[in-house]
């Protein structure tokens, strides 16, 4: 068998396999690029060696736990093998070395045994020893070098937060594929003086306030047993009703990092298995349109052909010959293909790595299996663009391949339509699903959080400057512009204390977000109540046995309508008798992403967390004023602020991205569908110019002649639409169930999919339309 490729033959169809060789390369480059992103993210965590048996202890919808009952499990079960204890800082963190501050965004405090349950490499230090110091403190890669440089830091002794000198143990490579997101890790410690005056009664406690997380290795895989061992030993410590045991369960280390359903937690990341879902069928979409715009072009270029293969089978080429030569024609195209994809990948990486935010593996570092995946695309798309021609074709007598019928379409004018419709449905569908989830997330920015978020600066005072708030407060209203300051223990848009009290009504335990504020955060934050009276600086000293409640909180405690709740007398769990004096509208304290959960306000001065709200537009001036303010108190230390309407828009940034990656993938899979319309209409418009012609010479119109040409692709978009927008709206259906607070589906998403389509296709095909009208028909009728 000798198989001829000549340049000719390789080049026949010149501007076809332009179109085809485009369209594969930007299909492969969107699948590399999704596939990229999804190993990823189906990567996070599986590199630590416990990922089978590392366990989070949870308490029903809770991963926060109390402090003590996460050594408690470790000390009674034999079942474990290690633990680690994990709290997060709620407060502004800097460390101070020779004079010079460096600002932490993410601190976490630890004890157990991290080391023996994480991965955590170790560039400097003992894993052994780095936590056996109360005062030690551990530090990720990026933070040594930004402050010690390229030295060994162990053994140095640095200042957290101005007042709390620490030796540094340990140095670790910064977590990069792990679901615990932190740049130093402090003994769990030192949580007692920065928290509780030195009072470790919070974190030793079994029943209490749960703002910890416990992670367990576990030497069986019988967590569910171990569970329910938890909850007989909690009640037969009289610390739980045999009637209500508590809802321990353990989580796998596995289902953390796509956990949606668990709150609150501290410093973990999560991601969005919804979108990355979406994304998988972006790029399998993408690369059917692809597949199937290659197999059109391939099909009707191998049509055309028919006078060659009948040529070859009289001169002696078997079938053989000519199956293998289609095939390999074909195979050379994607190849072809696949070098511009990767020319595409290593010139766009940096863009796709910025526009999500996150460090991703090259091409070079991608697992093999991966590069099996993508031979095996190549295979499918080589095979299938050249297997229907050189089945047909191969198979044919030569002396019916020189038949008109046979060089007009026939067959294969029917597999081409068929194709067409599966892609004007893909290409529809995923219209769909991009506006969609644009909409979703552009509903949760703009949605109205029940507070005034705009013209908002937060900033957080030292613990040692918290007594002056009231002074500080004086300072910066000097300024005309700034209309009010409030001090909280919280920032909005990170509110994470909790507690978790009873109710006197129905003897329910519910779990509170609890707000310490001043009489200035409602005029701050403008938020309205329902009932009731808020704080007021004339109070007396009820105020320290007052409370103001939300009313989700109110009717969490049994009080419906929740202004009924307003004057009564409560005790929670034996502490001393509170007064509900007013009740709040609904407002979220962090993100739209996440229902509004029951609330308790309560005043208390000396907080730390500052909220100023100003009016003018010289936003420089403020900022100015704010920090000659800052120096005025706090010389030394740089001032750190943020604007309250970022940090909330901050919680959909990753996603948004994600968002905005779809629609433009999107984009690129209506334009792969446009050159595939592009190349066939080209065919078509050669193999229709003689039929037009007639039909001018009869005297028909151009706008008839028009009609003619595209009245076919009009159909089956129509058609396309009729299946694809009830199978668009299911998905973006269930794809909205995740949010508490959803867009509504309009009808205007479905019409535009179609029209953006419809136009799209219908001006592609125009232009080849008017182009074989203007034909001279005496020189298309001459041509032979």
């Amino acid at each position: 068998m000798k198989i001829i490729l000549t340049p000719r033959s390789v080049l026949r169809g010149l501007k076809s396999n332009i179109i085809s060789i485009l369209g594969m390369s930007l299909a492969f480059a969107v699948a590399v690029f999704i596939s990229i992103y999804v190993y990823h993210q189906i990567s996070i965590d599986r590199s630590q060696s416990n990922y089978d048996s590392i366990y989070r202890l949870e308490l029903g919808t809770w991963a926060s736990l109390t402090g003590g009952v996460i050594p408690w499990v470790a000390e009674q079960f034999p079942e474990v093998e290690s633990y680690a204890r994990i709290g997060g800082a709620f407060w502004e963190s800097t460390l101070e070395y020779e004079e010079e501050y460096h600002s932490i965004d993410h601190v976490m405090f630890m004890d157990g045994e991290p080391f023996s349950v994480f991965d955590f490499n170790i560039i400097y230090g003992d894993p052994v020893t780095a936590l056996e110091l109360p005062n030690a403190i551990i530090l990720t890669e990026s933070v040594a070098r930004r402050i010690f440089s390229k030295q060994n830091p162990v053994g140095k002794v640095i200042n957290y937060n101005r007042d709390y000198p620490l030796v540094v143990t340990a140095v670790i490579e910064d977590p990069g594929d792990i679901h615990l997101n932190f740049q130093v890790i402090i003994h769990f410690r030192q949580l007692a003086g920065l928290m509780f005056g030195g009072d470790d009664r919070y974190m030793s406690e079994i029943i209490g306030s749960q703002n910890y997380m416990g992670y367990f290795v576990l030497n069986s895989d019988r967590a569910d047993e171990l569970a329910e061992k938890i909850k007989s030993g909690l009640v037969e410590m009289n610390l739980y009703n045999s009637d209500n045991p508590p809802p321990y369960s353990f989580r796998p280390f596995s289902d953390i990092y796509f956990a949606d359903d668990v709150r609150p937690e501290m410093g973990v990341i999560h991601g969005n298995k919804q979108i990355v879902i979406a994304l998988i069928f972006v790029a399998l979409f993408v690369l059917i349109i692809a597949t199937i715009n290659y197999i059109n072009v391939c099909t009707a270029e191998g049509i055309s052909r028919t006078r060659e293969v009948g040529l070859k089978k009289l001169l002696g080429s078997d079938r053989a010959t000519l199956f293998t030569q289609f095939i390999v024609e074909s195979a050379i195209l994607c190849l072809v293909s696949m070098i511009f994809a990767v020319f595409i990948i290593l010139i766009l990486h940096q863009w796709f790595q910025t526009t999500l935010g996150l460090n991703l593996p090259s091409l070079t570092e991608l697992p093999v299996f991966m590069y099996f995946i993508l031979f095996g695309i190549f295979l499918i798309v080589s095979i299938s663009g050249g297997l229907y021609p050189a089945l047909y074709l191969s198979s044919l007598k030569p002396g019916s391949l020189f038949t008109t019928s046979l060089r007009s379409g026939g067959r294969g004018l029917i597999l081409r339509r068929i194709l067409m419709l599966a892609q004007f449905i893909i290409a529809i569908f995923l219209t769909i699903q991009s506006v969609g989830i644009f909409k979703q997330y552009m509903y949760m920015k703009n949605s109205d959080p029940g507070i005034d978020i705009d013209r908002i600066i937060q900033f957080e005072l030292p613990d040692y400057l918290a007594e002056r708030s009231d002074a500080i407060r004086k300072a910066l209203k000097e300024y005309p512009d700034i209309e009010e300051i409030t001090f909280s223990g919280q920032p909005l848009g990170s509110v994470r204390n909790t507690r978790t009290l009873t109710s006197p009504l129905n003897q329910e335990a519910i779990p509170f977000r609890l707000q310490i504020i001043d009489p200035e955060y409602i005029q701050v934050l403008g938020f309205n109540m329902l009932s009731g009276k808020f704080f007021s600086r004339d109070m007396g000293s009820e105020r320290y046995l007052s409370v103001v409640i939300n009313e989700t909180g109110a009717r969490a405690m049994g009080y419906d309508p929740p202004e009924t709740i307003t004057g009564l007398k409560w005790r929670p769990d034996g502490a001393d008798e509170y007064t509900f004096i007013g009740v709040v509208k609904d407002y979220h304290f962090n993100s739209v992403e996440v229902p509004i959960q029951p609330s308790l306000l309560v005043w208390m001065d000396g907080q730390m967390k500052a909220s100023l709200r100003f009016s003018s537009n010289n936003i420089p001036e403020v900022i100015s004023h704010i920090e000659a303010v800052w120096k005025s108190f706090e010389p030394d230390k740089p001032l750190t602020y943020s604007f309250l309407e970022e940090t909330f828009n901050s919680h959909y940034t990753g996603e948004q991205r994600l968002g905005r990656l779809i629609s433009i993938f999107t984009i690129i899979a209506v334009i792969i569908a446009c050159f595939g319309v592009y190349g066939i209409s080209a065919f078509m418009a050669r193999k229709m110019a003689k039929n037009i012609s007639l039909r001018k010479v009869m005297g028909a119109e151009t706008v008839t002649v028009i009609e003619h040409f595209t009245r076919e692709y009009f159909w089956l978009v129509i058609i396309a639409a009729v299946i694809s927008i009830p199978l668009g709206y299911l998905y973006i259906n269930h794809w909205l169930e995740r949010f508490p607070y959803q867009t509504d589906i309009s009808g205007w998403i479905f019409i535009a999919a179609f029209l953006l389509n419809l136009v799209v296709t219908i001006s592609t095909i125009l232009y080849h339309a008017l182009r074989t009208a203007s034909l001279n028909p005496a020189r298309v009728l001459r041509d032979e």
